[in-house]
């Protein structure tokens, strides 16, 4: 497991050190760190981790540093007695007016191993703030899937410190055997220049249809 976590971060810093697809304003170097709290644990729109502790009040922790348009994250997530530890490394490229995000990370879930890679097209339509995505993710290890899905994304204001954001989706999930609808909406407000609150609720619908709300703090730098 170390060598895997080890060949990971080698891969991500032969990213950053090849050149950016970045305009020269962008900073060189940026991140954020979050915390949050929430009444279920989801992930990737489904309840992948279906235990005895689902249900219970779920935590989680992220972290992430970027240089240019080359990332890599940490993310931590507790309900119960069962965690989740995700590291993540990420790509986006600019092609014409699509939008290429590419990512690859493992998932360690109390021990065993899971692989992800995940590529996403995107682009406005619409309206300036309206962005059209379709994604295929793949696990692989000690639990399998193949996620198709598309997805409709909206972001605004209603005032200078108060945005919205909100996104229905429709995807395909081979580990659901099924079609499945996700949605997500928040409303952050903006503490201080560098710091927002999130209210959200998101979830999915489908054979056994699951929503969870909750609150994050984001700190961006």
């Amino acid at each position: 497991m170390r060598m895997c976590a080890a060949a990971l971060f080698a891969s991500v810093s032969l990213l950053c050190a090849a050149p950016a697809f970045a305009q020269e304003s962008e900073p060189a170097v940026s991140g954020s760190f979050g915390v949050a709290i929430s009444s279920e644990w989801l992930y990737t729109d489904q309840a992948y981790n279906e235990t005895e502790y689902t249900d219970d009040l779920f935590t989680s922790v992220d972290a992430s540093v970027c240089r240019y348009s080359t990332c890599v994250s940490a993310w931590y997530g507790k309900a119960g007695s069962v965690s989740e530890l995700d590291l993540v490394a990420s790509h986006s490229i600019e092609v014409g007016e699509y939008t290429v995000d590419l990512e690859g990370g493992i998932f360690l879930v109390e021990g065993p191993e899971i692989w992800d890679a995940k590529i996403a097209v995107s682009r406005s339509l619409f309206c300036t703030a309206c962005t059209v995505s379709v994604s295929y993710e793949a696990m692989r290890g000690s639990f399998v899937d193949d996620v198709l899905k598309v997805e409709l994304s909206n972001e605004g204001s209603f005032s200078e410190r108060v945005d919205y954001d909100m996104t229905v989706g429709f995807g395909h999930s081979r580990f659901a055997d099924g079609y499945v609808v996700p949605f997500e909406a928040g409303v952050s407000v903006s503490l201080r220049d560098t710091i927002a609150a999130r209210l959200f609720v998101q979830g999915y619908l489908s054979d056994e249809s699951r929503t969870t709300i909750g609150l994050a703090l984001t700190s961006e730098f």
